[in-house]
């Protein structure tokens, strides 16, 4: 009964950990990704004021 406990706790607790993971990874992507929009996006501006 105790290793079933323990092996919940350790199942749960990695479950947890790559959720916050994964989280943290969707949002790096997203924001380098809105970044990266940006700055082609002010590329696009700057060569359309130029001609």
């Amino acid at each position: 009964m105790f290793s079933l406990v323990q092996y919940s706790l350790v199942l749960s607790s990695f479950i947890v950990s790559y959720l916050i993971l994964s989280t943290r990874i969707f949002k790096l992507f997203y924001f380098t990704n809105n970044y990266f929009n940006n700055i082609n996006f002010l590329i696009f501006l700057s060569c359309n004021c130029a001609f």
